[in-house]
């Protein structure tokens, strides 16, 4: 009787439909930092940049990112190091590109 008994047993399941892969990390860390930028026609732009301040030594960093997916306390990001701009040498990429292991600041007054 217990190989019937086993067959009455009711069970959950999650089906997941979608999947992300990125860094996790806390809403607080995320900043928009603003710049202005020359256009070829003369007048200037301002653009928003998404970001994480990260620490490096002594200094805070800003690695700009793009988000995948908002949680309920955390945003799931990947690097975007292309976003500060072209003509950036290969170590220059690679300071602003954020990894997992990163010091994140998560509050800090006049970055």
């Amino acid at each position: 009787y217990i190989s019937i008994t086993t067959l009455l047993r009711d069970q959950n399941a999650q089906i997941i439909r979608t999947s992300y892969e990125g860094i996790r990390v806390p809403q607080e860390s995320l900043r928009v930092w603003k710049r202005t930028v020359e256009n070829e026609d003369g007048p200037e732009t301002t653009e928003s940049l998404v970001g994480v301040y990260c620490r490096i030594g002594i200094e805070a960093w800003f690695k700009p990112v793009t988000v995948l997916y908002q949680g309920e306390d955390y945003y799931l990001v990947a690097a975007d190091p292309t976003a500060m701009g072209d003509g950036m040498s290969e170590k220059q990429t690679e300071l602003y590109t954020l990894r997992a292991g990163d010091e994140v600041v998560v509050t800090a007054k006049d970055l």
